[in-house]
């Protein structure tokens, strides 16, 4: 996880060019909450399915996700979390808070 929360730092960072959206990124509640998001897209995508069950997580916990691979994959979180908020009209710390979030980014995600 603390690869992870690392990556989202590096990435979001250097993401935006847009200073608010930059300053958004930045709050530590949002990235400790958008890091189990992207855990959770990582399971989706090398599992290939939405829907699963910790034990269909135990068959890859020794897998080592390239810098690529999670390069990508929050790219696309991302992009989904600025769709979703924008959509909803909500600040990101509210908008990745929410249940329908959850769905919406599943939904949405490129397996």
């Amino acid at each position: 996880m603390k690869r992870l929360e690392s990556s989202i730092r590096v990435f979001a960072s250097s993401k935006s060019n847009d200073v608010s959206t930059n300053e958004q990124w930045k709050h530590a509640s949002p990235i400790r909450i958008l890091m189990f998001h992207l855990g959770m897209l990582l399971v989706v995508k090398t599992l290939k399915k939405r829907d699963y069950k910790p034990k269909d997580v135990e068959a890859f916990k020794d897998i080592d996700f390239s810098d690529e691979f999670i390069g990508n994959t929050l790219s696309e979180l991302i992009e989904l979390t600025n769709k979703y908020v924008k959509s909803k009209e909500l600040p990101i710390n509210i908008g990745i808070k929410q249940k329908d979030f959850v769905t919406y980014i599943l939904e949405n995600t490129v397996l």
